[in-house]
């Protein structure tokens, strides 16, 4: 008896005998049995054929996925550039505009200065504090120079160290 596998006929174990018995076909038979596994093969080959189509096709389509990620990602991270650069323009623009401005406020600080200083009568404060209030001029035996050293300090209130 024979049993088909993927291969072709093979010979079986008769119950009860001790070798196999050979199997006799006819040529119609052989011919059969050659035309399936030749069709087997064939079938076979276009399986693998089209396994690997679908797998190039899965490669193909990954690869696609793959490039267009890359550009999309590209493209983002241009445009953050791009972005990042006309930021950094126009915040240069408003510095300049702001430093601009800081020196003319500065000019005009100084001209109030000058302004404010010219305006101040020192002799009106000199005769107001020694008419109206009684305010005297020092001697020099009142007056007391102090020069610190790094490590004295004089705290508010208390009297000056003598040296």
């Amino acid at each position: 008896m024979a049993q088909r596998y993927e291969g072709g006929y093979r010979t079986v174990y008769n119950y009860g005998s001790t070798v196999f018995q050979p199997e006799i076909k006819t040529e119609k038979e052989k011919r059969a049995a050659e035309r399936e596994y030749v069709e087997a093969a064939r079938q076979r080959i276009e399986e693998r054929a089209v396994r690997k189509n679908a797998e190039r096709h899965v490669q193909s389509a990954a690869r696609v996925l793959f490039f267009s990620a890359v550009l999309v990602l590209s493209v983002l991270l241009l445009s953050t550039y791009i972005l990042g650069l006309s930021r950094r323009t126009t915040l240069k623009r408003e510095i300049t505009a702001l430093e601009k401005q800081q020196e003319t406020l500065r000019r005009e600080n100084i001209l109030l200065t000058n302004e404010h200083e010219n305006r101040i009568d020192y002799q009106a404060a000199y005769d107001y504090a020694t008419k109206k209030l009684k305010m005297q001029v020092p001697e020099k035996r009142q007056i007391l120079y102090y020069s610190r050293s790094v490590r004295e300090y004089v705290v508010k209130n208390q009297e000056i160290p003598h040296e």
